[in-house]
């Protein structure tokens, strides 16, 4: 096998493109009809991060050699690790949110009250409003999948890959379409959760399998010419799926399959992409590209109060107003973060 870094700079790249396109496709409210904006099948991008979420999730688990002592504490323990990384974001773009959504109409009563506390906690997947922030129903899907898949992953990961997680992937999918269940309207509800929570168990599943994929892709040797090839496919992949978000030429499955096979083969470096995306610049403007995915509803929610005005001057005040409060966040976060660090 190829030894690759823990890092992968192109992921981050891509983590960065991926949220611009979400913020732009969340326009289409500007215009009062849904499809008349930019990017109007931009869900698909979400696709991406719970796939990556799921490779993560595997790689998490191969590296640990020790057997299983206490199934339940280790898997709150991985849920809190991953937590731990993003609260400090998801905290301050919240406090900051809701100074776009509410103002001066700010208050005690407001602040205790069981939306705000619900969505606080991230419970939105479970049926609580998001007055806030609803891009927050991608962090609570996230963290309710984690959960019911990590345990059976961490108890035989090979079993799991091979048997449990196709399994629970055919039976979810069997779900979705006799139920009539369209993942890609996350808010809409379904049995005791929202959409998402399904698209959430469909996607980080393929993450799985993807790093299973990556594995078998690093295992192969080859010629210099494969190499090449593979790594001109690779960006021709990531043009078209982006190219999909706006026009939709392919279907939902081959872009599934897509972001499948192309996040195994990033994620696997044997492509040139490791080379050129090596500056840790990348890393940074992948976290910064996470933030511009927490902070844009607000903006959105504040710009469609008090402006009215053509598609694209709303655009141009969205894009600039989003980053730079996700600039602010940034900031924030990183004063937070290296005082905790000085701390301990």
């Amino acid at each position: 096998m190829q030894k690759s870094s823990q890092e992968n700079y192109c992921i981050d790249f891509y983590r960065f493109i991926f949220s611009l396109i979400i913020m732009v496709y969340h326009s289409w409210m500007f215009t009062g009809i849904y499809g008349n904006g930019l990017f109007n099948y931009g869900f698909y991008a979400v696709d991406f991060y719970f796939i990556v979420t799921g490779y993560l999730m595997m790689n998490s688990i191969n590296k640990r050699n020790d057997k299983v002592d206490n199934l339940g504490k280790e898997t709150f323990n991985f849920i809190y690790r991953k937590i731990k990384k993003i609260f400090p974001a998801i905290i301050v773009s919240f406090l900051i949110g809701i100074i776009f959504v509410y103002g001066k109409n700010i208050n005690i009563k407001l602040l205790v009250s069981d939306n705000i506390i619900g969505e606080s906690l991230l419970l939105g997947i479970l049926g609580y409003e998001m007055p806030v922030n609803i891009a927050l129903w991608y962090i609570s899907a996230m963290i309710m999948s984690l959960m019911i898949l990590y345990p059976f992953a961490r108890k035989d990961k090979e079993k799991y890959i091979y048997y449990i997680a196709p399994l629970i992937l055919f039976i979810t999918l069997m779900l979705v379409r006799k139920n009539g269940i369209w993942i890609n309207a996350p808010l809409h509800s379904h049995f005791f959760f929202r959409n998402g929570f399904y698209k959430a168990i469909i996607f980080i599943i393929l993450g799985n399998l993807s790093f299973k994929l990556s594995n078998v892709i690093k295992d192969k040797k080859y010629s210099r010419n494969k190499i090449i090839a593979l790594s001109i496919v690779e960006p021709l992949i990531y043009i078209l799926l982006i190219y999909n978000m706006h026009f939709n030429i392919i279907g939902s499955i081959f872009e599934a399959l897509l972001f499948t096979f192309v996040v195994a083969l990033s994620f696997s470096n044997i492509t040139f992409s490791k080379r050129i995306f090596k500056s840790i610049i990348w890393k940074k403007l992948g976290i910064f590209g996470f933030y511009v995915f927490l902070s844009h509803i607000p903006v959105r929610t504040y710009l469609l109060r008090h402006n009215i005005h053509p598609y694209n001057e709303m655009l141009i005040k969205y894009i600039l107003i989003s980053l730079a409060v996700t600039t602010v966040v940034y900031i924030f976060v990183e004063i937070i973060l290296k005082n905790f660090k000085k701390n301990n």
